[in-house]
């Protein structure tokens, strides 16, 4: 629902009907109007305006997190990193924050939810995370011999989005792609 929302008020936008900020009621309605007959529910315009602001506050958020010392951005994979120490320096605190909140909420950390215990305990866990294996066993896989193996290896690591953005690509895609930038060095 969310996605049809933001699609709906960015053609609005484009089309010209959604050049104020915030939009203006008729816009609005006729956004309600459409999420309501697309999906046959009641919407109006009072729940459309509280998405946005949902939106502004997340992508506030998502801004933020982009403009961290040591956080790159992969405009493909849609995915922030924080390398090692920033990350460590991000997350500390946070999961006293979250389990503040909680117990505040709850009573403590033993009345919680099963679930909500886990997920504590996950972020509690979270740490960086270090594709340097899965990236090798990938490369290893493609069987090229191992100094060719351990150029594209070294390239990936110096160019992290690239090594990300081979990982998620199909074997056999990853065989293609070697074999042009090996190609590329001869």
């Amino acid at each position: 629902m969310s996605k049809f929302l933001i699609d709906f008020l960015v053609k609005q936008e484009i089309i010209g009907a959604g050049v104020e900020k915030p939009f203006d009621k008729s816009t609005l309605l006729a956004a309600a109007k459409a999420v309501s007959e697309k999906f046959r529910t009641s919407c109006d315009v009072a729940k459309v305006e509280n998405r946005l602001k949902s939106f502004k506050t997340k992508w506030t958020k998502v801004e933020k997190l982009k403009h961290l010392n040591g956080a790159s951005w992969d405009p493909i994979t849609k995915i922030i990193s924080l390398r090692g120490d920033h990350y460590r320096d991000y997350v500390k605190g946070k999961i006293f924050e979250v389990y503040k909140a909680r117990r505040g909420q709850c009573g403590g950390y033993k009345e919680l939810s099963c679930e909500d215990r886990g997920a504590y305990r996950c972020y509690k866990d979270l740490k960086p995370r270090d594709f340097g294996e899965e990236l090798w066993n990938a490369i290893s896989a493609c069987d090229y011999n191992e100094r060719f193996s351990v150029v594209a290896f070294e390239y990936f690591l110096k160019n992290e989005i690239e090594g990300k953005v081979f990982l998620v690509r199909h074997p056999e895609m990853r065989k293609e792609w070697l074999a042009k930038f090996f190609s590329s060095l001869l």
